[in-house]
């Protein structure tokens, strides 16, 4: 799925469709550089629930994830720029979540762009 409305609410709509919960990794959410020493709830708000992002989120399974990788890593023309990254994990149950080695771990808000919201009160 893209992502272009936010990280957050795309988690949820994968979630729902495929009855799974979602633990994400913000550590290994790629975050623009030019946010270094953003506060975290700046960081978390632009990286999870801002939309505009052009990217994808696929699932694959934890036996073909390495053999994915290192195809992905040997393929030519494949620009640092478009590499893949793991961002956190598949769980049968317990909620969309994230976690981080400073934050511990919470629940993800269902959030995100929303292109028919009024832009002021």
């Amino acid at each position: 799925m893209d992502i272009s409305d936010g990280l957050g609410t795309t988690v949820h709509q994968l979630s729902e469709a495929s009855k799974v919960s979602f633990v994400i990794d913000f550590d290994a959410v790629p975050v623009y550089t030019g946010l270094a020493g953003s506060e975290r709830r700046t960081l978390e708000d632009l990286a999870l629930y801002y939309g505009g992002d052009f990217e994808l989120l696929a699932t694959v399974s934890t036996e073909r994830l390495d053999a994915l990788l290192e195809n992905y890593r040997r393929a030519k023309g494949v620009e640092e720029r478009r590499k893949l990254t793991v961002i956190g994990k598949v769980e049968a149950k317990g909620g969309n979540r994230l976690s981080s080695k400073k934050g511990g771990t919470a629940p993800l808000e269902n959030r995100g762009w929303e292109h028919f919201r009024p832009s002021h009160p």
